[in-house]
This record gives C-alpha cells, structure tokens and sequence, in this order.
C-alpha cells in the first residue's frame, strides 16, 4: 500500500499511531451530538432544526478554520 501512496513505510505507521488533534476530537463530539439529536427526532428533522437544538443544547465555541 504504501508503494501506491507514494510514501515510506516508516511514515505510514507513524501516521497511524499519531493521536488525534484537540480540534479533530471536538470535531468528532460535535459529530455524535449532531447524531444523537437527528435519532431523538426519529430521523424527522432537518439540518435547521437540528442547528436549532443544538444551539439550545450544546455550549458553543468559535475556532479559526
């Protein structure tokens, strides 16, 4: 695989065991919280109003991007 990526091995593996980034973990809760209110809504509710609740539910932060 790493003859089709172009790279060294020894960059792949490292790569691999890199622990995520504060941003990538805030990313991924972000994820799950915007998961866990589209399955409370039956799957019934819409990007507006799952922005809605979570503007009601969750402690918001600005991040440069």
């Amino acid at each position: 695989m790493c003859e089709v990526l172009n790279v060294s091995s020894s960059c792949f593996y490292r790569w691999l065991v890199w622990p995520e980034s504060p941003r990538e973990q805030r990313s991924k809760a972000l994820v799950d919280k915007i998961q866990q209110v589209h399955s409370d809504s039956k799957y019934i509710y819409g990007s507006p109003r799952i922005t809605a609740e979570l503007h009601k539910k969750v402690k918001w932060y600005q991040e440069a991007t």
